[in-house]
């Protein structure tokens, strides 16, 4: 995926998140960005916080 094609969604993300009531659902839109982003969750970062729940 391209760059720019990489940035649009995390941008579609970001907007939709900002939209979405509920802290698990936003938690969610925060991980998918992260990842869409290059970042992994390793098992350490996954003790750190509760997982979101897609909306």
């Amino acid at each position: 995926m391209s760059k720019k094609r990489k940035l649009a969604e995390i941008m579609e993300l970001a907007k939709d998140g900002l939209f979405t009531d509920g802290g698990h659902h936003k938690q969610w839109f925060l991980e998918e960005i992260f990842k869409l982003a290059g970042g992994e969750i390793d098992e350490e970062m996954q003790q750190e916080f509760e997982e979101g729940i897609a909306p």
